[in-house]
C-alpha cells in the first residue's frame, strides 16, 4: 500500500485481494459530487489508515479521482471503486469545483485505447459491460472478444475499468442505439481523465497522416470505386488518394478533414480507418 499527502489531498493506492472490503461508505448528493460518510472498522481502507497515520483521513472529504478519472459521475466512482483491485483514490478536503469544462483542451481526456473486435451477436451482448445511466464500463476481460483482442494485442490491452465511449466512432446520446452493431466493430476506451460525453470520436492528424496513401490507376483493383465519395468527382490517373483498410480511397485532402473533424471510420462502409482491414 502506498499514499501521498499534499496540503488538503490524500492519495491511496491499495492492492485488493478477491473478496476483501473497502470498507468506505460514500454518499452521493444531486450535485453531482462524491462524499466519504465513514471508514469501516473492517476493511482495507481502515488498515491503510492504521498504516499512515500522519494521513489525516476522515469523514467529509470528497473524492477527487479514482483510477485517473476526474470530473466524474458519481455512479462511475462507485463502479470502478466495487469492480478493481488495483485502486488509486484522491480524497481532497474540499468540494470538487462543479462547472463543466468550456473546451475540450481544458478537460483531462486520460488514455484512450482504440480496438477492432468481432461481436457475433452485437456490443451489448458479447462484451461483458456494465450499464449505468450513460456510462458503459468493463467489467470482465477474461473471456469473450475482449479477452481475445487484449491476447492478440497486449500493448493495447483492455482493463477492467476501463470506459466505452465510441462504437464505430459514434458515442454520447448515439452510443446506445449503437451497442447492438455486430460483426467487426471499432471500439474506443477510455481510461482515466475527464469523463466525456462528445457524439462522434475523431483521429488526429497524425494518424491520419500515416494511413497509406497511393497513385491512382484506373487499371488497378487496389481500391472500391472510381471516386471520392466525399466530394462525389471521379479520380485521375496519376494523382494521390489515400486508401483505407477496408479499400475505400478518397482524395488526401477530403479525407483528412473527414476523419480529423466528423469520425474515425470510414465514410461508406463503417470501418475502422486507423486499424487492420475489414473484411466485406
Amino acid at each position: 500500500m502506498a499514499s501521498v499527502s499534499v496540503d488538503d489531498k490524500i492519495e491511496i493506492s491499495v492492492l485488493r485481494d478477491e473478496g476483501q472490503s473497502l470498507g468506505l461508505a460514500l454518499r452521493g448528493f444531486p450535485t453531482g459530487v462524491l462524499r466519504v460518510d465513514k471508514v469501516l472498522p473492517e476493511g482495507l481502507v481502515n488498515e491503510w489508515k492504521k498504516e499512515h497515520p500522519q494521513c489525516d483521513l476522515k469523514q467529509g472529504m470528497y473524492v477527487e479521482s479514482v483510477n485517473g478519472f476526474v470530473d466524474a459521475p458519481p455512479q462511475l466512482y462507485v463502479v470502478l471503486l466495487l469492480l478493481l483491485r488495483n485502486i488509486n483514490l484522491v480524497l481532497s478536503k474540499n468540494q470538487p469545483a462543479m462547472s463543466a469544462p468550456d473546451t475540450q483542451s481544458d478537460r483531462e481526456k486520460g488514455e484512450m485505447i482504440r480496438a477492432k473486435i468481432n461481436a457475433p451477436s452485437g456490443v451489448r451482448h458479447d462484451l461483458n459491460l456494465y450499464f449505468v445511466d450513460s456510462l458503459v464500463i468493463v467489467i470482465d476481460v477474461s473471456e469473450g472478444p475482449i479477452a481475445e483482442w487484449n491476447q492478440q494485442h497486449p500493448d493495447k490491452a483492455i482493463s477492467v475499468g476501463d470506459r466505452l465511449v465510441y462504437v464505430n466512432g459514434k458515442g454520447g446520446d448515439r452510443l446506445s442505439e449503437n451497442m447492438d452493431q455486430s460483426g467487426d466493430v471499432a471500439l474506443t476506451f477510455q481510461r482515466g481523465g475527464s469523463v466525456l460525453f462528445d457524439a462522434s470520436d475523431t483521429l488526429s492528424e497524425q494518424i491520419v497522416d500515416e494511413i497509406p496513401s497511393m497513385v491512382w490507376d484506373r487499371a488497378s483493383d487496389e481500391c472500391f470505386g472510381q471516386s471520392c465519395t466525399i466530394c462525389l468527382e471521379e479520380f485521375e490517373d496519376g494523382e494521390a488518394v489515400r486508401r483505407l483498410p477496408c479499400k475505400h480511397c478518397y482524395h488526401q485532402h477530403c479525407i483528412k478533414k473527414w476523419l480529423t473533424t466528423k469520425s474515425t471510420v470510414c465514410p461508406v462502409c463503417a470501418c475502422a480507418a486507423d486499424l487492420k482491414p475489414c473484411h466485406h
